[in-house]
C-alpha cells in the first residue's frame, strides 16, 4: 500500500541540504511569498550546516600555513565557526533516519495495514481497480540509504 503514495519516479525523497533548503524555499513561496519565518529558517538552515562547516575548514587550513599570530587568529575563528557549525546534528539525525525508519514506520503505523493484508499482494484484484503496481506483500516499506557524496559530510 505504500506504493501508492507516490509513482515510482518520485518515489525517491533527497534529503541533501540544497533539496531541504530548495523545499523550504517552496513552502514559503506556497503561502505567497510572505512567509517570511520559513525564508530566515531557510537561510539559517544553509549557513549552520553548510556555510559555519566549510568556514571552519577555511579557518583551519589557513591556521595550518599561517605565522603565530595569523595562525592564533585562524585557530579562534576556527573555534568561534565550530561553534555554530551543525553538521554533527544534520550527521547524527541522517543515521538515525537510515538505521531506524523501518521501526519508527512499524511502531507508527501499528495493526492499521491488517485489514488489508488479504488484499494487499493479491496483483489481480488490484489490477482490475486499476492499483496492479502497488502489489505488495508488506504495507508500507522504506529503504533508506546515504547517497553518493554522504561521506563529504565526514
Amino acid at each position: 500500500l505504500g506504493k501508492l503514495i507516490r509513482p515510482r519516479e518520485q518515489r525517491d525523497v533527497r534529503l541533501s541540504i540544497a533539496s531541504v533548503f530548495r523545499r523550504m524555499l517552496a513552502s514559503s513561496s506556497e503561502h505567497g511569498g510572505h512567509d517570511g519565518l520559513t525564508l530566515i529558517t531557510a537561510v539559517l538552515f544553509v549557513c549552520l550546516s553548510l556555510l559555519a562547516p566549510l568556514l571552519e575548514l577555511l579557518c583551519l587550513a589557513a591556521a595550518s600555513v599561517a605565522a603565530s599570530r595569523a595562525k592564533r587568529l585562524a585557530l579562534c575563528a576556527a573555534d568561534w565557526c565550530h561553534s555554530f557549525a551543525c553538521v554533527e546534528i544534520l550527521l547524527l539525525v541522517a543515521a538515525a533516519i537510515v538505521l531506524e525508519l523501518q521501526t519508527t514506520i512499524a511502531f507508527n503505523l501499528g495493526d492499521e495495514c491488517r485489514p488489508f493484508e488479504s488484499i494487499m499482494d493479491d496483483s489481480s484484484l488490484l489490477r482490475l481497480a486499476g492499483l496492479g503496481f502497488a502489489a505488495s506483500s508488506e504495507c508500507f516499506a522504506a529503504s533508506p540509504r546515504f547517497a553518493r557524496g554522504g561521506a563529504a559530510l565526514l
